[in-house]
């Protein structure tokens, strides 16, 4: 093998060694976290708010979002959380500006901060043990707290719990940025007594809020008894009026009843009258002009039959007797209904003669019956 290959084998293999040390010596920080790069020189460096220009001695770099290569055998890389902790709080026996013995219970969320003075603070304070900036910040607080109790009164801390909130982040704050770490939020969620000093607060209130509930059921009571009777009265009135009103209506129906009575009286009684005034002869006439209806409706029940035989020991003689009976219950209902004795209203007309010629004749009965059947088919069969 030349020398020629060998040298460019081992300048690929040079290449190949230098790519991987790159690969794996660049690092990229993650959205929460920091990386802190130690073992460099330091270098100048301005102040965007003051202008001035400062050298960084520590050889530390603080790398947020972004990507760094660290160089081997030189530099080292520390990464530091900067995600959000959340820290419950609790406080007993906290003394208030009125010696009363107050328990606190709270939540609080606290963070490194993003700049790199509050990075470098925190990393050389807790990258070694980052799980202890929750202990030390319940510890800053828990003592802020207490000594914002010491200045209030219970009543202060339960009216308005979020300036109460706000004074223990302002006094906690100093402490905590001095490591690196910001107080995101802190809210107090319950406020107890170890006496009855609560409940003895607010009795008073709960006894004013019962004698206004029991005054206001009073009022609305004697209110309610009040339009009771004013109720009770309508009502009555409402009755009355529908009662007297049905009477009305009672009235004027029984009164109805009775114009019409009368009237039909004073119909009759003229009827009569007309009749007493025209005489036999004229009651006559009317009753000649109406009996040919009464001698046409007679054979009516024979219209409905096609064909009718009669077998009668006397002949033709029957047939004409069962229509002149027919009339004759006519005119005998018209003296039973209209008070009219035709038999002697005709005596008194004809002057006393016995009027023996009426329309129930054999033949005219017989005319008749056969002028109601339907075809005027009569068969009389007289038999001996």
């Amino acid at each position: 093998m030349s020398s020629v290959i060998v040298a460019v084998m081992g300048a690929v293999v040079l290449v190949v060694l230098l790519a991987l040390v790159v690969i794996t010596r660049y690092k990229v920080a993650g959205p929460n976290e920091a990386f802190i790069i130690t073992g460099r020189c330091g270098q100048k460096s301005t102040d965007p708010e003051t202008g001035r220009v400062s050298v960084d001695n520590s050889g530390q770099k603080v790398v947020v979002g972004g990507g760094v290569f660290v160089v081997p055998f030189v530099q080292q890389r520390f990464s530091l959380d900067l995600s959000s902790r959340h820290l419950p709080m609790a406080v007993r026996g906290a003394v208030t500006l009125r010696g009363v013995k107050a328990n606190l219970d709270g939540v609080a969320i606290v963070k490194v901060g993003g700049s790199e003075d509050a990075i470098r603070a925190a990393a050389q304070r807790f990258l070694q043990q980052q799980d202890g900036i929750v202990g030390f910040t319940q510890e800053v607080l828990s003592g802020a707290l207490r000594a914002i109790v010491g200045r209030m009164s219970v009543e202060d801390i339960i009216r308005d719990r979020a300036a109460f909130a706000g004074q223990v982040a302002e006094e906690a704050e100093a402490s905590l940025s001095g490591q690196g770490l910001i107080l995101d939020a802190f809210q107090i969620q319950d406020i107890t007594t170890e006496s009855s000093y609560l409940e003895d607060l607010g009795r008073p209130e709960a006894a004013r809020a019962r004698q206004e509930a029991d005054i206001a059921e009073a009022n609305a009571q004697r209110v309610s008894e009040q339009a009771r009777p004013k109720a009770a009265e309508e009502i009555a009135v409402a009755e009355r009026t529908l009662y007297l009103r049905q009477a009305e209506i009672r009235v004027e129906t029984e009164a109805a009843a009775a114009s019409k009575g009368t009237a039909e009286a004073d119909a009759m009684h003229k009827k009569a009258d007309a009749f007493a005034r025209y005489g036999d002869a004229a009651v006559l006439q009317m009753l000649v002009e109406v009996l040919p209806q009464v001698v046409a409706k007679a054979p009516e029940p024979l219209g409905a039959v096609d064909k009718l035989t009669v077998i009668s020991t006397d002949g033709a003689g029957r047939l004409p007797r069962t229509v002149a009976n027919n009339v004759a219950q006519g005119v005998e209902l018209l003296d039973s209904v209209a008070g009219v004795d035709l038999a002697s209203m005709l005596k008194r007309v004809t002057g006393g003669r016995d009027g023996s010629t009426a329309p129930g004749t054999t033949a005219g009965a017989t005319a008749a019956a056969a002028a109601a059947s339907p075809n005027g088919r009569i068969e009389v069969t007289e038999q001996r």
